[in-house]
């Protein structure tokens, strides 16, 4: 395996983490993302992990055109709710019913790459400040591992 072909496939990976992450209730999406705006910050990290690599994911054979027609349809509803008039969307991971359908649309991806069966470990480190009776957020780091659920 080619060290171009090894990247793309850590890339890989990472969407599929993404994906389970995008398919999980709000309040794990937010604890997940650790401050911010959380919708924005899941839809960044589709961009990364999907559309600015989804060429070498063809090239490679880790999806095939029903599923990148499956993963743009997530990317499409992102876009069509870009810009101010959708700040509702944006901000209300929790709330707006809209994410609903992002989940299940995320959920279906995973079923279509055939990792419905995986999940994600999680650890994260966090480091704040307190100052008069604040606190100060310095970073946020998560450590993603994917895993096979087991069949028991």
């Amino acid at each position: 395996m080619s060290e171009e072909e090894e990247l793309v496939r850590k890339l890989f990976d990472e969407l599929i983490k993404h994906l389970i992450v995008l398919s999980l209730p709000a309040d794990y999406q937010k604890e997940y993302i650790g401050g911010g705006d959380t919708g924005d910050e899941l839809a960044l990290d589709f961009e990364n992990y999907y559309i600015l690599q989804k060429e070498q994911y063809l090239k490679y054979g880790l999806i095939n055109h029903e599923q990148e027609s499956q993963l743009d349809s997530i990317e499409a509803f992102f876009d069509e709710r870009s810009g101010q008039e959708h700040l509702d969307f944006w901000e209300g991971v929790k709330t707006h019913s809209d994410w609903i359908k992002v989940r299940e649309w995320a959920k279906e991806c995973l079923e279509a790459l055939g990792k419905q069966d995986y999940g994600i470990n999680v650890r994260y480190e966090y480091e704040k400040n307190y100052f008069d009776g604040q606190e100060q957020w310095l970073m946020h780091s998560t450590e993603t591992v994917l895993i096979k659920k087991s069949s028991s």
